[in-house]
């Protein structure tokens, strides 16, 4: 009788005591592939990229161009937000106001500081989900929403590359490369997720109370998605290729103003090449593949490899701007909203006692 105890605290013992060491590879398997995009920073400086050099660009880049360059860029990130909008309003996850859609939007583009963007992205099922808003049709808003990017970039990539190809034979070589980083990627994304990345968010959604109603607003949404009225495709379509055309304008903006006079097509196959190799978690906020890939395009094209090593840098410091201008925005947000629920819960409490107050006083003015 006394065995049994015992028996039942060994069987538990190696099962608690290996979630540990589960947790600890998995948490290394993740950190472990974006420092990928790291090492291929390292790759460049061993073979030769004079890094120095590269910030020096920046220090004499020409300020009358970056700032209007700075600007388009914003105005390209405003023009993601306006499709998940579109999208999100198309297929009615529960939000009656626009305020709180962009308030989505803004957690998730801040959380690209720290995590890969096409990842980042799911980070609003998480603001939904405590919103107590429809998170089967949440899903589908953000898996469309991602789908409209990757299809934007493709649309821009194509022409890009076929005349790279046809018109810049010399830049071939680093237009393999880049290809050769997004096969790279893509095996890393497969590793990825048979590492078991991305199974927290499937476990909660499966565990949810209310998997049945999950599951029908999931369906009801797919359904609205392939209804959706051609003024509504139009309007996403549109959004996402003038936010993407914004973004590499305001590219060729920077290379301008650093003094290379690369040709807009070639930059636009580099930019697709760079949005598509940051859709894999292999980097922290693009690091690494997109200053690889704008580094191979300038040489290529005939340039300084450390004006592609500045033309990255540059990028990388627009979006870490932008991501956290929306990150102070969000926390303003949502002081401002605590604060008002706070004081419509003390209205209504003085209501509350102001009226059991009269209630009480009643029998006194009758006597």
């Amino acid at each position: 009788m006394s065995q049994a105890p015992a028996s039942g605290g060994q069987a538990s013992g190696p099962v608690g005591g290996s979630e540990g060491p589960r947790r600890w590879r998995r948490l290394l398997v993740r950190w472990g592939l974006r420092s990928l995009g790291l090492l291929i920073l390292l790759l460049m400086a061993f073979l030769g990229v004079d890094f120095a050099a590269g910030f020096r660009s920046i220090g004499d880049a020409e300020v009358s161009l970056l700032v209007p360059a700075f600007g388009v860029f914003c105005l390209g990130v405003l023009g993601r937000m306006v499709t998940w909008v579109l999208v999100a309003s198309a297929l009615k996850i529960g939000y009656t106001r626009t305020v709180n859609l962009v308030r989505v939007f803004l957690v998730s583009w801040f959380a690209g500081l720290g995590i890969p963007r096409g990842a980042a992205a799911f980070t609003r099922l998480a603001v939904i989900a405590a919103d107590r808003r429809s998170l089967g049709r949440g899903a589908v808003a953000v898996g469309v929403d991602r789908l409209a990017q990757v299809l934007g970039v493709v649309v821009l990539v194509v022409p890009g590359s076929i005349y790279v190809s046809t018109f810049s034979r010399e830049a071939v070589g680093w237009l393999l490369v880049g290809c050769g980083v997004v096969i790279v990627v893509g095996m890393a994304f497969k590793v990825a997720v048979s590492s078991g990345l991305g199974r927290s968010l499937i476990r909660r959604v499966t565990s949810h109370r209310r998997l049945k109603s999950f599951s029908q607003d999931m369906a009801g949404a797919l359904h609205e998605t392939a209804r959706l009225r051609p003024s509504q495709l139009a309007g996403i379509g549109g959004s996402v290729i003038a936010s993407s055309l914004l973004t590499l304008t305001a590219l060729y903006m920077t290379s301008r103003a650093l003094d290379i006079d690369i040709h807009f097509m070639t930059l636009m196959a580099a930019w697709g090449a760079v949005s598509l190799a940051g859709l894999f978690p292999i980097s922290i906020n693009g690091l690494g593949p997109r200053e690889g890939i704008l580094t191979a395009a300038v040489a290529g094209a005939g340039f300084n490899s450390e004006g592609g090593v500045a033309l990255g840098l540059l990028w990388f410091f627009m979006q870490t701007a932008t991501r956290l201008a929306a990150g102070l925005a969000w926390f303003t947000a949502l002081r401002s909203r605590r604060e008002e629920t706070g004081d419509a819960l003390q209205e209504h409490a003085q209501e509350e006692n102001e009226g059991e107050l009269t209630h009480l006083d009643l029998p006194t003015e009758r006597g």
